[in-house]
């Protein structure tokens, strides 16, 4: 018999990995700072792992939060996100369609809060040739969006938490080229 509720050990789960690569991103930080106070030359080192280890916590930490947004907003929402070889793919009940990431101009997220209900997030991706390719964050696969988007120059993924976490009604761009 388990001390702990299994919602708990699953909650527990979502975040083990950010947390796990939070304080490796801490410990070797640490190394790093250690080692240039003593003045080796291979402090860079530790630092680019202390960068790895921190961009991968944010990166699983985002992953987690969607995650948790989906199930808030009902999770196995209308339609199926595929993300293959540099594109990424809706299959919709009312539409769909595919977007080629390199060729991705704005990514926009619209916030819906009806009164006395959770806000609900959609995903809006503009190309560079005018096309849009709308996702509804509760999705099944949204999850993979902001592993795929970590490629694209100058997107923060701490903007993206944050607009992921509104229940501000409004449009929201959070990156562009």
């Amino acid at each position: 018999m388990s001390v702990f509720r299994t919602e708990a050990l699953g909650q527990l789960a979502r975040f083990a990995e950010p947390a796990l690569t939070g304080l490796a991103a801490i410990w070797l930080g640490r190394v790093a700072w250690t080692s240039a106070a003593e003045g080796n030359v291979f402090t860079i080192l530790p630092l680019a792992g202390a960068g790895i280890a921190g961009g991968w916590c944010l990166v699983s930490l985002l992953r987690g939060l969607i995650a948790w947004r989906r199930g808030a907003e009902g999770a196995g929402g209308p339609g199926v996100v595929t993300v293959e070889e540099g594109r990424i793919g809706y299959f919709g009940p009312h539409g769909g369609g595919f977007v080629r990431i390199d060729e991705l101009a704005r990514i926009e997220v619209l916030i819906r809060a009806p009164r006395g209900e959770d806000a609900t997030h959609q995903w809006h991706f503009f190309d560079v040739s005018g096309g849009m390719l709308l996702i509804p964050n509760a999705a099944e696969g949204a999850q993979l969006l902001p592993d795929a988007l970590g490629a694209l120059p100058g997107l923060s993924y701490q903007r993206l938490a944050r607009t992921l976490l509104s229940r501000s009604p409004g449009v929201v761009s959070v990156w562009s080229r």
